[in-house]
């Protein structure tokens, strides 16, 4: 009953994981934007980052992990208006869960971690996916479908590259405007979960 219950609830969002086209990316990078308006090349390059290779870099330390994840959910303010799942693109094995209103419903910081601690020890097949996604992204930046210069995603991305594609943090304009809580999990993972 509760995985019918999960599902009923990720399609009335409109999420599905591992199930979206590229041209659904270009939207999914559209309503980033909107949400996000002043991302910069930093946080696009993490959310592509992230739809590869999900947030097993965040889990070198488990115990600094935990009170990490403890620290930020006592200092939570659950009203909001972000969504509760953010899947991070076609094919991606990985949505964004973030914290305020997962909390504001009811979830449990233990739950939640166990889940993120999960999948970080799943690693990561990426295949292309990283390439494919980059291009769409540097496509809606060529389109203007999104606020974020062509030169300065290039100049990140032979940065990154140069250093083997690396996690990064988001921008200091982007924490500070949005003060950004999550964690990113395995899509599959999902179901397991109450009070999504």
């Amino acid at each position: 009953m509760k995985n019918f219950f999960l599902g009923f609830v990720l399609l009335a969002l409109g999420i599905s994981c591992n199930s979206q086209t590229e041209s659904e990316y270009a939207s999914i990078l559209e309503e980033q934007h909107a949400r996000y308006p002043a991302m910069e090349a930093q946080d696009w390059y993490k959310l592509v980052h992230q739809s590869v290779f999900g947030a097993g870099h965040a889990i070198q330390n488990v115990e600094a992990a935990h009170d990490w994840l403890i620290r930020e959910w006592e200092d939570l303010d659950t009203v909001n208006n972000e969504p509760l799942v953010e899947i991070l693109g076609p094919d991606s094995m990985y949505a964004r869960i973030n914290l305020r209103p997962y909390k504001s419903t009811g979830g449990r910081s233990d739950e939640l971690f166990r889940v993120f601690l999960q999948t970080a020890n799943q690693g990561a097949e990426p295949g292309d996916g990283f390439e494919r996604y980059w291009q769409s992204l540097r496509e809606a930046s060529r389109n203007r479908k999104i606020a974020v210069s062509l030169d300065a995603l290039d100049s990140l991305y032979s940065i990154m590259s140069a250093e083997g594609l690396p996690a990064i943090h988001h921008s200091e304009r982007y924490s500070r405007l949005y003060d950004p809580a999550y964690r990113v999990v395995s899509c599959e993972l999902l179901r397991e979960m109450q009070h999504l």
